[in-house]
């Protein structure tokens, strides 16, 4: 296997250089009946792989690359250059068949022993693309299901991980969790392979490092982006905690153990009959009030709970005063009791001062006993928090009532007293201290 990507840009040598070798050395395999294959990794042609008379594939592309010894046995996967003009028209119009169904732009081969695979990870930024992104995420789970190999290689643009300026493209996960969860060993026997990843839960990390309140609404904002990035999957978490919720040494966030995730199914899906906890899969301590009544659950049911890691977060308690601190009394005030304010909940002044207003609005709306009264989805909570960090108006005071409001404001400073002159009080008729009663009884007059 050779291949490059960042290939051809018109007027320079470097291209034209790399094609001679690629040439020479797919000539010297041919001699030496060595089976060669080229793959190419994206912006195959630069600066936009635009059709019409500057097009770039055959005017830079060509002369390096486009080689008919190369041409024969090349597996390009397309770039954002490449999708520059047209969604890739040129692209497609170029390289025909040798780049896939057109308009999906990913397929696979096989090379002696091992399985290869070309993905297109130019469809997360398609307009419309999310559905693209889809149909190519099933394919890649059926052609790894459908193929054996004991090596398999997966090729694509946009890296997951970079040093560099440009990278980091979080898009993408889901094709490399899709390929980190599928293979078949040497028994043939199907087997699952999860990414380790080294951290604390989120609660360790923020009291070790004693964090300040925005430092943990930052890594609360990185736990919401990767729960409304699994919402746009279809899949609801539903056991959001802080020991599913790493963080690593270097501050990144790694949301774990989707084993009792659902997928969507239409509006809302219901609970499995599995048992993990009273015939529930669930963690009583962060479970939404649908949960613990065994009601139908959505996004809806992640966002409390991702509101309820907040809670705690913020406070270093939990949202429901227990006196008991028994199963059945938590379940009874997650179903039915209001929890307190966050500010209610701390004795230290400075935080509870962070925590009246906005933020006490902002946990009060997401950890709603109706989830039609919560936020709508993970990422408007999200944008509360980011409003809230901006020093912007949030929804959750829009939108709740006068009462709520009133409950969530800090109490108004008292009017400083207005001096007044010095007065003397004259009484015409003075009247006698002694009660009534007893003014009676001694024969006086009431008056």
């Amino acid at each position: 296997m050779i291949g490059a990507g960042d290939i051809a840009v018109c007027g320079t040598s470097g291209d034209e250089a790399t094609g001679k070798i690629v040439d020479s050395v797919l000539a010297a395999d041919s001699i030496a009946k060595v089976h060669s294959e080229v793959f190419t990794l994206g912006d195959n042609a630069y600066p936009s792989g635009s059709g019409g008379v500057d097009n770039d594939f055959p005017r830079c592309f060509s002369p390096s690359w486009g080689r008919r010894r190369i041409m024969n046995v090349i597996h390009p996967a397309p770039g954002n250059h490449d999708y520059d003009s047209g969604s890739g028209a040129p692209y497609f119009t170029y390289f025909g068949n040798r780049a896939g169904p057109p308009g999906k732009g990913y397929y696979s081969y096989d090379v002696g022993d091992w399985h290869v695979i070309s993905l297109n990870s130019e469809l997360y930024f398609e307009a419309g693309g999310s559905a693209q992104a889809r149909a190519q995420e099933d394919w890649l789970r059926r052609d790894l299901m459908d193929h054996h190999a004991l090596c398999t290689l997966a090729y694509f643009h946009r890296p997951l991980f970079s040093s560099g300026t440009y990278g980091a493209t979080q898009e993408v996960q889901g094709l490399w969790s899709i390929l980190y969860d599928a293979g078949v060993d040497s028994m043939g026997r199907p087997f699952m392979a999860m990414e380790y990843v080294e951290g604390q839960a989120i609660d360790v990390y923020c009291n070790d490092r004693q964090l300040s309140l925005r430092d943990r609404l930052g890594l609360v904002l990185d736990v919401a982006k990767a729960v409304a990035y699994a919402h746009s999957k279809l899949v609801i978490h539903r056991d959001l905690k802080p020991a599913n919720m790493l963080v690593t040494a270097e501050g990144a966030v790694r949301l774990l153990d989707f084993g009792i995730a659902k997928l969507v199914e239409g509006e809302a899906i219901e609970n499995a009959k599995a048992t993990q906890f009273s015939g529930r899969l669930l963690t009583p301590d962060y479970a939404s009030p649908e949960q613990i009544r065994g009601e139908g659950i959505g996004t809806a049911t992640d966002v409390y709970s991702l509101a309820v890691v907040t809670y705690e977060l913020l406070t270093g308690t939990r949202p429901y005063r227990l006196k008991r601190a028994s199963v059945a009394e938590l379940e009874e005030a997650i179903a039915e009791v209001d929890p307190r304010l966050a500010s209610d909940a701390v004795d230290d002044k400075l935080r509870r001062r962070q925590l009246r207003g906005d933020l006490d609005a902002i946990l009060n709306k997401a950890m709603k006993k109706n989830p039609v009264d919560r936020y709508g989805t993970v990422d408007a909570f999200a944008t509360d928090l980011q409003r809230y960090l901006a020093g912007k108006a949030i929804s959750a005071r829009e939108e709740a009532s006068p009462a709520e409001i009133e409950i969530k404001q800090p109490p108004a400073p008292m009017p400083a007293p207005v001096p007044m002159p010095p007065t003397r009080v004259v009484r015409a008729n003075p009247v006698s201290d002694t009660p009534p009663d007893a003014r009676q009884s001694r024969g006086e007059p009431s008056r």
